[in-house]
């Protein structure tokens, strides 16, 4: 079975406390930056995805040090009736929202889980994308314009319907393609709008919360795969 899994991505790549343990004093300084001032830097992101990586080495998932996102999708890769394994044909998305800050981490993020967890064997793309794992944003989604995030929030629909498409008509998708929308990072505001398309698209919902060591399940309207998440 291959399994689409769409994680948003918030900031915890940034603030999380491994950040001010990091010794390279630029790295650090620009992880730290204000969002107000803060320039998406694709050599600083893949320097601190290998911080990430080496955090997770000597951590692993325990004391919520990893991002949110690393943290969630480890135990997501653990769930026995997804039966996740490598070149199975299973996508990994995060998607981000429109800022500079949301996108720098939904890169980090991204390197980091394909060093950690190796889902697949492609050779990735200058930025680090493949059609495995690949990062995108929600165009316009950021929390400085009220009446605007509602209509970007609202844009989640198509962009998950588009992720499902290129999935179910990919090559090495199994005959038993299955989704995932992992909500544990992003804008809280993000979930009502999350939980409606999940219902739309049939799609269950995983999250995590902070240092607990187990993933909530929400069950769309109509679940077809039994992931052991609590009946509504």
């Amino acid at each position: 079975m291959s399994t689409l899994v769409l994680s948003t991505v918030g900031t915890t790549a940034l603030t999380n406390p491994y950040v001010d343990a990091i010794t390279t004093g630029a790295l650090r300084r620009w992880a730290k930056e204000d969002e107000r001032r803060f320039v998406e830097n694709a050599a600083q992101e893949c320097a601190l995805a290998r911080e990430i990586v080496r955090v997770w080495k000597i951590v692993g998932v325990k004391g919520a040090q990893v991002p949110a996102e690393i943290g969630s999708l480890a135990r997501i890769l653990k769930i026995p009736q997804l039966a996740i394994q490598k070149n199975d044909g299973s996508r990994f998305v995060f998607i981000a929202s429109d800022t500079a800050v949301g996108k720098s981490c939904a890169h980090a993020d991204m390197l980091a889980f394909r060093e950690i967890f190796g889902t697949c064997s492609c050779i990735p793309g200058p930025d680090g994308d493949c059609p495995h794992i690949r990062r995108t944003h929600l165009p316009e989604l950021q929390h400085r314009k009220a009446e605007d995030f509602a209509r970007a929030a609202g844009g989640l629909l198509e962009l998950i319907q588009g992720e499902w498409r290129r999935f179910a008509g990919a090559p090495d998708t199994s005959d038993q393609p299955w989704g995932l929308f992992n909500i544990t990072g992003g804008y809280k505001g993000v979930v009502p709008f999350a939980t409606e398309c999940c219902n739309i698209c049939d799609l269950p919902m995983a999250y995590i919360y902070e240092e607990s060591e187990h993933l909530v399940f929400k069950a769309p309207r109509r679940a077809t795969v039994d992931l052991n998440y609590p009946t509504p």
